[in-house]
């Protein structure tokens, strides 16, 4: 049994050969990584489970081909189940036929060979495999930054991808800049009472951060907009297992929300729901920095339309609403500084970021996709008064929640406009 480094164990279901077949030479061939695949590396006589825990341990990634060959075969979800376990980072699930994607593998989605060419299906591989590392999202604070407002360029994706996510009105470009996140002494006091202490010290001490420029959704996601990837990727729903009212729960049967809901935020979505969407859209969740740096700007305000609650400007526990409301109901008197709509209220918006106390420290491991613990929420919601409201407002919850008031909204990387 060999010892030496290995890059890709190709996992795949007997039916899926051809398939396991071509990716394994383009590995080897055009991306010059070393594999193992059964179609040639196990040989009459092994023992399957011993060979298959000596590549899983030397392998740098494990490509788990999904189809519906594969998806529910033991010997395969043994294979990224032991993976999964080890480190999810590790686990690089490839679409080659369309197949409803187990939730879990969905949230790791990082390659989809479906209706591509051989070209196309490459270069998929070579993204997925090689990577692209993302800019890192705190440079050194910048001098001048371009205008922002309702005038911001939309996200600058291709056609394609704009019609795949559906986006209403696309993603504004955040340029840039400081945030200063938290509460300072004076705002802690003005709060007591009204929110509980908890809150209070999750939100202190009052810093500055850097945030580099990135896309943000002007909205949070839709029912609609989650209709797409539901149907593109044969996800489960977010009916909310029982706890939503008849108001708002999408139907597992008909696979669909209710009617005149089309442009409601979506809710009872997890966080690793949220993520599954975001990576499927080609992007990703907002940081709370990044969040909070689309709600304040660069001024230290109260909410995101400014330091004095204005009636109409969210929807929260004071507008009565008793649900949520189409996510441009707020808008533009709501609208934050950058043109971003919806911040405050509605529905409670999932961050990528893990539950740690400040100061906000990009690089000490709370920004980890594969790390265990809860995740940030912000922005408040329809049945929590304005208080819980505010910019610096966080909280976190379990990554599988699935409240009846937590959605989320997407956020891109990519060159300033």
């Amino acid at each position: 049994m060999q010892a030496d480094r290995l890059d890709v164990f190709i996992s795949h279901a007997g039916g899926d050969r051809a398939w396991a077949e071509w990716v394994d030479f383009v590995l080897r061939k055009e991306l010059g990584l070393s594999t193992m695949c059964d179609v040639y590396d196990f040989a009459v006589g092994d023992n399957f489970v011993l060979r298959m825990n000596d590549a899983l341990a030397r392998a740098e990634r494990l490509v788990l081909l999904l189809s519906p060959q594969s998806v529910g075969r033991r010997f395969v979800e043994a294979e990224w189940s032991a993976a999964f376990a080890r480190s999810g980072g590790r686990l690089v699930p490839i679409v080659v036929e369309k197949v409803p994607v187990p939730p879990l593998l969905a949230a790791t989605l990082y390659a989809d060979l479906v209706g591509k060419d051989r070209p196309a299906a490459i270069a998929e591989l070579r993204r997925a495999l090689l990577g692209v590392q993302r800019p890192t999202r705190e440079p050194p604070l910048p001098g001048a930054r371009p205008p922002a407002g309702p005038d911001t360029p939309a996200f600058p994706g291709n056609a394609a991808q704009a019609t795949r996510c559906g986006l209403r009105d696309g993603a504004l470009w955040i340029p840039p800049g400081s945030v200063t996140l938290g509460i300072d002494a004076a705002e802690a006091k003005r709060l007591d009472g009204r929110i509980p202490s908890v809150d209070i010290r999750f939100q202190r001490p009052r810093h500055a951060v850097g945030v580099a420029g990135f896309y943000l959704a002007r909205y949070p996601t839709t029912n609609a907009e989650y209709w797409r990837f539901v149907e593109a990727v044969g996800y489960e729903v977010p009916w909310g297992g029982g706890t939503l009212g008849e108001r708002e729960a999408w139907s597992p049967l008909t696979r669909s929300f209710p009617d005149g809901l089309d442009d409601h935020p979506v809710v009872a979505v997890s966080w690793f729901d949220a993520l599954a969407y975001c990576r499927w859209a080609g992007g990703r969740l907002p940081t709370e920095a990044e969040w909070e740096r689309a709600a304040r700007g660069e001024t230290v305000r109260r909410w995101p339309f400014g330091d004095e609650w204005l009636s109409g400007a969210a929807n929260t526990l004071e507008a009565g609403s008793a649900g949520t409301v189409p996510v441009d109901t707020s808008s533009p008197a709501g609208d934050s500084v950058l043109g971003v709509a919806d911040l405050a209220g509605n529905v409670w918006e999932w961050c990528s970021t893990l539950r740690r106390a400040y100061p906000y420290e990009c690089g000490d491991g709370r920004e980890a996709d594969d790390a265990r613990g809860p995740r940030v929420i912000r922005g408040g919601d329809w049945a929590s008064d304005r208080w819980s409201a505010t910019c610096a407002m966080r909280r976190a919850n379990a990554p599988t929640d699935r409240g009846a008031t937590i959605g989320f909204r997407v956020a891109f990387d990519g060159p300033p406009p």
